[in-house]
């Protein structure tokens, strides 16, 4: 190996574990031969699956305080934004296709806002619709889409379009034919879409 600086190889011993992450499914890789099998046996020793961060919700206050602690640090404000309780309640309850990453970006933009003062629940409200796909109740769709820090087409795209899904779900109470029949697609298609981006997007 060639240290760092380094004009010449050197013979060296090393220790090195590999810890990698990935938001594809890897084995839907392999059988479609976009990743290599020989590396997927390689690096598939202790596999550890991190759920959606809306399957592990009660993580998200905790979440929230370490990440306005983060944006403070980051971005030299006086001091960190408190977060009112109805304001946590609704991020709560947010779908967070995104992830922590999605989680992380709006506290960034509302701690902005809000300088050290609190986040109220209309803050959130706010910031949320600005920035996502919008069912409205008769079935129409606002869009204002907004590409996060880091994250590539493709995973936007992934997130949009699931945000998108839940939204007109919860416009049509939840009634999967309904919100099939608003994005004129059929209720199958509806399922293997969702599931789809929620394997893609799963790790963040």
């Amino acid at each position: 190996m060639r240290p760092v600086g380094a004009t010449e190889a050197q013979e060296s011993a090393v220790n090195v574990r590999v810890i990698a992450a990935t938001n594809k499914d890897l084995e839907l890789e392999v059988s479609e031969g976009r990743f290599r099998q020989d590396l997927y046996f390689r690096l598939n020793v202790i596999t550890v699956h991190l759920p959606p961060l809306r399957e592990r919700r009660a993580d998200i206050p905790a979440l929230t305080q370490h990440l306005l602690q983060k944006v403070y640090e980051r971005a030299g404000l006086t001091a960190p934004a408190r977060v009112e309780r109805e304001a946590q309640k609704l991020l709560n309850t947010h779908g967070w296709s995104g992830n922590v990453r999605e989680l992380e970006n709006l506290l960034e933009r509302l701690s902005v806002v809000v300088g050290g003062g609190k986040i109220t629940s209309d803050d959130v409200r706010r910031t949320l619709n600005s920035q996502t796909k919008r069912a409205t109740g008769n079935g129409s769709i606002e869009y204002i889409s907004v590409l996060y820090d880091h994250e590539s087409f493709d995973e936007h795209l992934d997130r949009q379009q699931i945000e998108l899904y839940y939204r007109v779900l919860e416009a049509a109470g939840g009634n999967h034919t309904e919100a099939a029949r608003r994005l004129k697609i059929k209720r199958t298609t509806l399922h293997e879409r969702i599931k789809l981006a929620e394997r893609r997007l799963a790790v963040f």
